[in-house]
């Protein structure tokens, strides 16, 4: 049965498939399941491990809106070096249970959720069932769940990040969307698309002016991936739930950075100098902040490093060799 099968007779319901298109498919030996999380929600899950003996583990954590065919290309190099690999969607994105019926919005009520989904893969597959040592590849909003969890976890042995979400850009109306999205669970809005963003799939159209990459030919195979495959993807825009959600798990690290401490494993993290999505500005300061982190800008790069152009996905994987070198 395939996926397009399974939610047109549910659209929330969550698919233990892999799918493909003719210029993207599954790395070799990479195979889905479901796993449950405590609070019920099923989470779609693929683990993968080289031909020989493993260096290891990373568990990758995507960004909003990811899927795990996105990161084909990630498996694949992480393969070659001889990891062992976990990945899985989000709850309501990708092929994990979706939280609405409309499968174009990204929704969660807190990010305590995306938590949960974390703390499930670790304790139900990752740790339990591949090799260690443990590591992690966090891209964005996958960053900040990470951060989070490093002040309060011994999962991994060392981490990278990818354009980790810190904090959002300024905008120039930031001040009454910040009234709109706190008000918008009182004024039952909360599932509403958030204003001024594409509420529907990357289109081709997009690849000029995308905020992904510079790479326009990998930002069309994902647009051609979608065009076969919808049910994976996200709007651009999230709901105001979800972003009022964003915002209180922003404001809640930013304490737990005030009230001391530090990562108890250390971090990398890479990042482009003009990100539009997050803001690279916030994430200097929390390395001057703290320690166990230190930081690596790209100024000829956009948001998703792992899908650039070939020469900045080859410092990316530089900067991931001798960090995980360093380790060793």
């Amino acid at each position: 049965m395939t996926a397009s099968t399974e939610v047109k007779d549910d659209p929330c319901a969550a698919s233990a498939v892999l799918l493909e298109t003719r210029d993207k498919r599954p790395p070799a030996g990479l195979a889905a399941r479901l796993v449950r999380t405590p609070d019920g929600i099923d989470l779609r899950c693929a683990t993968a491990r080289p031909p020989t003996g493993a260096r290891g583990t990373v568990v990758i954590l995507t960004g909003r809106g990811d899927y795990i065919e996105r990161h084909y290309g990630l498996i694949s190099e992480l393969l070659r070096r001889r990891y062992a690999v976990a990945i899985f969607d989000w709850r309501g994105q990708g092929l994990s249970q979706r939280l609405l019926k409309n499968r174009l919005k990204g929704h969660v009520h807190s990010f305590e959720d995306y938590e949960t989904d974390l703390e499930t893969v670790m304790r139900q597959v990752a740790l339990p069932d591949l090799p260690p040592p443990h590591y992690a590849f966090a891209v964005s909003m996958g960053g900040h769940i990470l951060l989070k969890a490093s002040w309060k976890h011994m999962w991994f042995d060392r981490a990278m990040l990818i354009s980790p979400m810190v904090a959002f850009p300024h905008h120039p109306r930031e001040r009454w969307l910040r009234l709109l999205v706190r008000a918008a669970p009182y004024l039952g809005i909360a599932r509403s698309f958030f204003p001024g963003l594409p509420q529907r799939l990357i289109r081709a159209e997009d690849a000029g002016h995308n905020a992904l990459t510079t790479d326009v030919e990998r930002f069309l195979r994902e647009v051609r991936f979608l065009r076969e495959h919808p049910q994976a993807g996200l709007a651009a825009a999230p709901t105001l739930g979800w972003m009022k959600a964003a915002l209180d798990s922003i404001r809640d690290f930013e304490r737990m950075v005030a009230g001391g401490g530090e990562p108890r494993w250390p971090m990398l993290a890479l990042a482009a100098s003009h990100d539009t999505l997050v803001n690279p500005e916030a994430l200097r300061r929390l390395v001057r902040q703290v320690g166990n982190i230190k930081a690596t800008f790209l100024h000829k790069a956009r948001h998703d490093i792992t899908i650039e152009r070939d020469e900045n996905r080859a410092l990316m994987w530089a900067a991931f060799d001798s960090f995980m070198a360093d380790g060793s």
